[in-house]
């Protein structure tokens, strides 16, 4: 099978309760290199740090500890492949994009964010809602999953909209 995502990773934020279920399924599924980005602080700095850009491309100097690690790896193989990162999808939850892993995961222009459960961005003024629209934060697709109806709420649309208006990549 070949590879799907073209310009960048793919990005899949899920509910805890189903990060399992969603890899289980791409590596079924796919071929496609798959992560799981959660765990201690400690653990997604060494995901970070091995599993998600190639070899080439790490610093091999200059990373101190406020530095942040993805910014500084340089896409040296972005002419011999379609991607300069390693990882093809991460999955990752919510409370990653609110937590301090956010300017870590703004590094990376995604190709596609998916949202599962996107109803949670209904409150346009949440951190997670927030997150997403950060112009840091670049994606150039995006899908929201939700089986959740709006509750005929003008405004619970208009912000789910907006997250879908607001990223321009």
């Amino acid at each position: 099978m070949s590879k799907l995502v073209r310009g960048g990773p793919a990005l899949v934020v899920v509910p805890l309760s189903t990060v399992a279920h969603w890899y289980r399924e791409f590596t079924a599924w796919t071929d496609l290199n798959v992560v799981v980005y959660h765990g201690s602080a400690g653990d997604r700095s060494l995901i970070r740090e091995y599993e998600m850009a190639f070899e080439n491309d790490r610093p091999q100097t200059g990373v101190s500890f406020n530095t942040l690690y993805l910014k500084k790896c340089l896409p040296k193989k972005a002419s011999k492949v379609s991607s300069p990162w390693m990882v093809d999808v991460l999955v990752t939850t919510p409370e990653m994009l609110v937590a301090d892993d956010f300017a870590e995961l703004s590094a990376i222009s995604w190709e596609v964010l998916v949202v599962d459960e996107a109803h949670r961005l209904k409150n346009h003024n949440s951190k997670l809602a927030v997150n997403i629209r950060d112009k840091r934060f670049r994606f150039k697709h995006m899908l929201l999953l939700t089986g959740t109806p709006l509750q005929n709420s003008v405004g619970e649309f208009w912000a789910l909209l907006n997250i879908m208006d607001s990223n321009e990549y």
